[in-house]
């Protein structure tokens, strides 16, 4: 549709777009006559009171109307991405809960490696329920497109945090590695392997939790028919995930849990280091892989411990047979270097005497046309009747004591 030159048609479209329900609708109409002609304008106005996000005024704006709503979910913010999918952060119609919608641009369904990749995310996700794994909510499809519901969470990844800090204290990278490995081997428990373990996957919230997210290239090792990589062929590689790629996996040779363990191993070389085990093109990292070990990381990386560089050299030994054999023994390894968790606040003991709190007003409405001013209140005039009184107690008692005067001087 064209662009919207006119208040009313720019509400039809807010209308059409499914944003907002009748009543929220009914309740700006009632106000037209009280709002700027300009579209943009309002718009302003309707954005400073929380009807419109700046994304869903400016799409409006240009006369889109339609692909606001994914089913149960309203559209709120594009979120910048790494990977393929777009994201968005969108809210629940029914539950006001806000969370995170992973699309696939209806251009994209019809790829067949594409699209599986895709619903093995969720099938993963789906499977786990773990405090340090990324939440999946829902999965469903509108407007021509596939869309996962995941949690919505604040903070940044581990990648972002690298470039941000450089290397991290020994620690507290272990402490976060050790995170990732207690999700990790939830997944494991339940024969699904990563296979995607990196900085960049790894995000840690505001709280200080960490969450596996990428369950992209996720693979149940108990079902045959979700190995894309047999019925697909090679190719997950980019050149990210070589820097954390387990040589095994690389070659396209059948992968096990291992390969995260390596995963993880390298995440932490680099949270220790600050770089990756490996530099070089993506072919020349891929060959080192194979080929080499990666410099021990007490040859440059202060205050880490000869015990954990060799941990670290362990988890990413080029033999899957030569790494710890599960994320558990992985956990057990790691486990003394970490630093211990702050204890939990005391709780604060109740008084024995408190007073009832004032009851909260409650507050109005929103409203777009800007509340009056208040008329000042007039000040109190004083009754004329009193005013004369207390003159003629003044004049008294200024009387009064003159003559008091008069007989002190007199005497």
């Amino acid at each position: 549709m064209p662009a919207p030159t006119a208040l009313p048609e720019f509400l039809n479209l807010v209308h059409d777009s499914g944003l907002w329900d009748e009543s929220r609708y009914q309740e700006v109409v009632d106000q037209i006559a009280e709002l700027p002609p300009d579209p943009a304008t309002t718009a302003e106005r309707l954005i400073e009171h929380g009807y419109l996000t700046r994304f869903q005024a400016k799409q409006l704006l240009l006369g889109k109307h339609r692909g606001f709503v994914l089913g149960s979910y309203r559209l709120l913010e594009p979120l910048p991405t790494k990977g393929g999918g777009t994201h968005y952060l969108a809210e629940h119609v029914g539950l006001k809960r806000r969370v995170v919608v992973k699309m696939l641009p209806s251009n994209r369904a019809g790829d067949k490696r594409v699209l599986e990749r895709f619903f093995r995310e969720a099938r993963a996700v789906a499977a786990l329920d773990h405090p340090n794994i990324l939440r999946l909510h829902d999965i469903g499809e509108a407007n021509g497109s596939h869309f996962l519901v995941l949690e919505n969470v604040a903070g940044e990844d581990l990648q972002a945090r690298l470039a941000r800090t450089g290397a991290l204290p020994p620690g507290a990278a272990v402490a976060l590695a050790l995170q990732a490995a207690e999700g990790l081997r939830q997944a494991h428990d339940r024969a699904i392997v990563h296979r995607d373990v990196k900085p960049g996957n790894l995000f840690v919230c505001d709280t200080g939790v960490l969450k596996v997210r990428g369950m992209g290239m996720a693979r149940a090792l108990n079902t045959e028919a979700d190995d894309l990589t047999k019925l697909l062929g090679n190719g997950d590689t980019d050149s990210t995930q070589a820097d954390y790629l387990a040589p095994e996996q690389a070659l396209g040779d059948p992968v096990d849990l291992r390969c995260d363990v390596y995963g993880l191993g390298a995440t932490l070389y680099a949270l220790l280091g600050g770089r990756p085990p490996f530099a070089g093109m993506l072919t020349q990292v891929l060959i080192q892989h194979q080929t080499a070990d990666a410099p021990a990381l007490t040859t440059f990386a202060r205050g880490v411990p000869d015990a954990l560089s060799g941990v670290v050299a362990r988890m990413t030994a080029r033999a899957a047979a030569d790494r710890p054999a599960t994320m558990a023994e992985a956990i057990a390894l790691l486990t003394p270097f970490a630093d211990k968790p702050a204890p939990p606040p005391k709780p604060v003991k109740p008084a024995l005497l408190t007073t009832t709190p004032p009851p909260v007003a409650k507050k109005s409405s929103l409203s777009l046309i800007p509340p009056p001013k208040p008329k000042p209140k007039p000040k109190p005039r004083g009754d004329g009747r009193q005013i004369a009184v207390l003159a003629m107690l003044a004049v008294v008692a200024f009387c009064l004591s003159s003559i008091a005067v008069r007989l002190v001087l007199t005497r």
